[in-house]
């Protein structure tokens, strides 16, 4: 059988993701073996799936790097030798860290996919979707994927429809079951709830959770609290809030498995985007999950039957650090609404909150609806699977039709460039041509943008230096995207109503533009939809950029200088004066000057440039 090493040295919940990944490779006759990180050894020791593991001291190497990078790279080529004392059939590194990315260069293998580090340095990326995993970010909230749907397609298997899995051994369960009943509570009859996270902003007010807490209590289900060991005095805060003396705070009393095994055990687990609600989604256990800012799109319960609430929030994609806008965006789902999901009541919709139920297509994919409509978009789902119709709104229709007819002229350029050579002023001025098409590219909205990342990844990872080679692995991967975008605008089929028009828009709203300065697709609907989202922003300011998309102002005029995609200006946040050369303002809120006073958003989405 031919013999799989998959790379995946990250956290708990990740590599919970990832077993649909193993299952498929092992059903198609392969023997595969798996590189964890130390924490995640019991999460996959009992997988049968697995044929053996090698375990990888991350934490340890990042430190080692950090003190001393000679000496920490020496530790990571001597752990690399123990994989490559045997060839592989096929390496798949789906870690996005360097270090698998450099391991993946020493191990002998007959094919690779994922990253990794060639003789020079440079990150090369194989296979073509393993670019997915690295752009969404530059696009994220236009084409979502699950991150397990996409471990099975990197790894050459089609997703199976079933949820991840978790293999917990007889006897732990049957001696965490013993710990249980000697504090009296039974099998079944608890509700378990997960509060705490490593990122605060994912975690669920816990005014709410504490309120969680008295209400099961006045219908007399039992509550039992997981958690780590670091956690145990946040969840003893919980509990006396709630002012209960039933509750039991299991943080700290159980290891990973065996918490598993709590959760299993549950009538239903409470808990926000963690590793507990992905043990919950291998046991069975009924999952209501709370999600902001991840996305359930992304990181949600893969298995039928759960349920998610998902928040409205500013900082979507942003799960580290304090909330740019100060708010605690779950605090909008109740306490109330959760009691009611337990207890089987209907849901009463309230603003701001999303209501998801999983459940998997007809494909296999994971799938999140709303009232009986998917989650994802249908753009979104065409990049990961074949679609033969797929409803489109306006602005997605004209950004791809832009996004094909640029990406034809910066394929006319690089096949006249490949016939000339490299000599020349003609093949100069087709290089440059080539560039400001992909420039143009990447100034296209959502979908655009997104398209636009992959191919660059693809095409930043091409091995080879020499100009004719170059040039003629990045006319195959143009080629390659413009057959999927022909794909997707034929199957085309309707065009759904956007939100907002332009009419509308020009309606409600100003425009206020420096001279030189353009706003590019898509941006006014985007600050807009910002300002509908909430009345109390008289303007909304968005990000300006120069000529090489460097930073000219960043709503206020911070952010000088720094790259578009920069962390310190990709997130919404409340400006204290917007910049007048680029800001969309309320009517109402004009005086006889042409100004404006009140709060001011800053949309990192909208985006214009100035010549």
């Amino acid at each position: 059988m031919p013999d799989i090493l998959v790379m995946l040295p990250n956290n708990p919940g990740d590599v919970l993701m990832a077993t649909p990944a193993l299952r498929g490779l092992k059903e198609q006759g392969n023997t595969v073996h798996f590189l964890v990180d130390r924490e995640c050894v019991d999460m996959v020791s009992g997988n049968p799936r697995i044929a053996s593991l090698h375990v990888f001291e991350r934490q340890e190497l990042k430190q080692a790097l950090q003190h001393n990078r000679a000496a920490g790279m020496r530790d990571l080529e001597k752990f690399a030798g123990k994989l490559t004392g045997r060839s592989y059939d096929m390496v798949v590194n789906l870690f996005q860290g360097a270090s698998t990315a450099i391991m993946a260069s020493l191990v002998k293998t007959q094919q690779f996919m994922g990253a990794q580090r060639n003789a020079a340095g440079k990150k090369t990326l194989s296979g073509a979707l393993t670019a997915l995993l690295y752009s969404i970010p530059y696009a994220r909230a236009y084409a979502p994927a699950h991150v397990s749907d996409l471990f099975c397609l990197l790894a050459g298997v089609a997703p199976d429809g079933k949820p991840v899995e978790l293999f917990i051994p007889e006897a732990v369960k049957k001696a965490v079951q013993s710990r249980l009943e000697a504090c009296g509570i039974s099998q079944g009859t608890y509700a378990a709830i997960h509060a705490c996270s490593a990122h605060r902003k994912k975690e669920w007010d816990h005014g709410e959770i504490a309120a969680l807490v008295a209400l099961l209590e006045a219908n007399n289900i039992p509550v039992v609290l997981t958690g780590s060991e670091h956690e145990r005095e946040r969840v003893a805060k919980i509990i006396s809030m709630a002012g209960s003396r039933k509750s039991l705070n299991c943080a700290g009393e159980f290891n990973l498995i065996e918490s598993a095994a709590v959760i299993s055990h549950a009538r239903c687990l409470v808990t926000g985007d963690t590793v507990a609600m992905h043990m919950a989604a291998a046991t069975g256990t009924k999952i209501i999950a709370i999600f902001a800012p991840t996305s359930p799109l992304e990181t949600g319960p893969y298995c039928s039957g759960a349920t998610v609430f998902r928040a409205q929030c500013w900082c979507h994609g942003h799960y580290s650090g304090e909330c740019s806008m100060n708010e605690r965006c779950t605090a909008g789902i109740t306490a109330r609404d959760v009691l009611d999901e337990i207890l089987g009541r209907p849901y009463t919709p309230r603003k701001g909150v999303t209501r998801y139920e999983s459940r998997f297509d007809a494909h296999g994919f994971i799938d999140y609806q709303d009232q009986g409509k998917s989650g994802y978009t249908p753009v979104a789902r065409s990049l990961v699977q074949e679609m033969d119709t797929l409803s489109v709104t306006q602005l997605e229709k004209e950004t791809l039709e832009a996004f094909q007819k640029l990406l034809r002229q910066s394929i006319d350029c690089l096949s006249r460039l490949q016939a000339k050579g490299k000599k020349g002023s003609e093949s100069a001025d087709l290089v440059k041509k080539n560039a400001a098409a992909e420039k143009q590219m990447g100034r296209l909205p959502g979908i655009g943008a997104y398209l636009t990342a992959f191919l660059r990844f693809r095409n930043n990872s091409i091995e080879s230096d020499h100009v004719l080679a170059l040039t003629q692995s990045m006319i195959k991967n143009s080629e390659e995207m413009l057959n999927s975008v022909d794909k997707i605008l034929d199957a085309c089929c309707q065009l759904s109503t956007p939100s907002l028009d332009q009419g509308e828009i020009k309606s409600k709203y100003i425009l206020l533009l420096g001279q030189g300065v353009s706003a590019l697709p898509g941006s006014l609907e985007e600050m807009a939809a910002a300002l509908d989202r909430d009345s109390a922003f008289v303007a909304c300011s968005g990000k300006i950029l120069d000529d090489n998309d460097l930073v000219v102002s960043a709503g206020d005029g911070s952010g000088h200088g720094l790259k578009r995609y920069n962390e310190h200006v990709i997130q919404y946040r409340e400006i204290e004066d917007g910049c007048r050369d680029f800001t969309l303002v309320r009517k109402e809120a004009l005086n006889a000057s042409n100004d404006f006073s009140g709060r001011v958003l800053y949309c990192p989405d909208a985006e214009a440039v100035v010549c």
